[in-house]
Protein backbone atom coordinates (compact mmCIF):
# COMPACT_ATOMS: atom_id res chain seq x y z
CA UNK A 1 0.00 0.00 0.00
CA UNK A 2 0.87 3.63 -0.21
CA UNK A 3 0.49 4.29 3.51
CA UNK A 4 -2.63 6.49 3.25
CA UNK A 5 -6.26 6.35 2.11
CA UNK A 6 -6.74 6.02 -1.63
CA UNK A 7 -9.11 8.18 -3.68
CA UNK A 8 -11.54 5.27 -3.99
CA UNK A 9 -11.55 4.78 -0.20
CA UNK A 10 -12.84 8.34 0.30
CA UNK A 11 -15.72 7.69 -2.10
CA UNK A 12 -16.54 4.33 -0.49
CA UNK A 13 -16.62 5.95 2.96
CA UNK A 14 -18.82 8.80 1.73
CA UNK A 15 -21.26 6.37 0.13
CA UNK A 16 -21.62 4.53 3.43
CA UNK A 17 -22.47 7.81 5.20
CA UNK A 18 -25.01 9.15 2.69
CA UNK A 19 -28.39 10.03 4.18
CA UNK A 20 -31.04 7.42 3.36
CA UNK A 21 -32.89 9.68 0.89
CA UNK A 22 -29.78 9.98 -1.32
CA UNK A 23 -28.69 6.33 -1.25
CA UNK A 24 -28.91 4.52 -4.55
CA UNK A 25 -29.08 7.78 -6.50
CA UNK A 26 -26.66 8.42 -9.34
CA UNK A 27 -24.19 11.26 -8.73
CA UNK A 28 -24.07 14.02 -11.33
CA UNK A 29 -20.81 15.53 -10.04
CA UNK A 30 -18.22 14.74 -7.37
CA UNK A 31 -15.52 17.05 -6.08
CA UNK A 32 -12.84 16.18 -3.52
CA UNK A 33 -10.33 18.64 -2.11
CA UNK A 34 -7.45 17.10 -0.17
CA UNK A 35 -5.67 19.12 2.53
CA UNK A 36 -3.80 16.46 4.56
CA UNK A 37 -3.48 12.72 4.03
CA UNK A 38 -5.10 10.25 6.39
CA UNK A 39 -2.53 7.56 7.22
CA UNK A 40 -3.64 3.94 6.80
CA UNK A 41 -5.23 2.58 9.96
CA UNK A 42 -6.13 6.05 11.31
CA UNK A 43 -9.62 7.49 11.68
CA UNK A 44 -10.95 10.93 10.87
CA UNK A 45 -13.97 12.70 12.31
CA UNK A 46 -16.42 13.36 9.47
CA UNK A 47 -19.14 16.00 9.39
CA UNK A 48 -21.97 15.30 6.93
CA UNK A 49 -24.44 17.92 5.69
CA UNK A 50 -27.15 17.16 3.12
CA UNK A 51 -28.83 20.08 1.36
CA UNK A 52 -31.29 19.55 -1.47
CA UNK A 53 -29.70 17.31 -4.09
CA UNK A 54 -26.16 17.65 -2.61
CA UNK A 55 -24.23 16.11 0.24
CA UNK A 56 -21.10 17.62 1.80
CA UNK A 57 -18.47 15.75 3.83
CA UNK A 58 -15.62 17.31 5.79
CA UNK A 59 -13.07 15.05 7.44
CA UNK A 60 -10.67 16.22 10.12
CA UNK A 61 -8.02 14.61 12.27
CA UNK A 62 -6.16 16.16 15.19
CA UNK A 63 -7.85 19.51 14.58
CA UNK A 64 -6.83 19.74 10.90
CA UNK A 65 -9.19 19.45 7.95
CA UNK A 66 -8.01 16.49 5.85
CA UNK A 67 -10.56 16.57 3.04
CA UNK A 68 -13.75 18.12 1.77
CA UNK A 69 -16.00 16.11 -0.53
CA UNK A 70 -19.18 17.18 -2.31
CA UNK A 71 -21.56 14.99 -4.25
CA UNK A 72 -24.32 16.49 -6.38
CA UNK A 73 -27.06 14.11 -7.44
CA UNK A 74 -29.32 14.06 -10.47
CA UNK A 75 -32.69 15.52 -9.63
CA UNK A 76 -35.20 12.98 -8.45
CA UNK A 77 -38.01 12.17 -10.88
CA UNK A 78 -40.52 11.86 -8.03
Amino acid sequence: GNGHMTNAAYLDAAEAMLPERLRGRRPDAIRIDYEHEIPAGRSAEVRVVAEGESCFFEGSMEGKVCFRLREDFILSEE
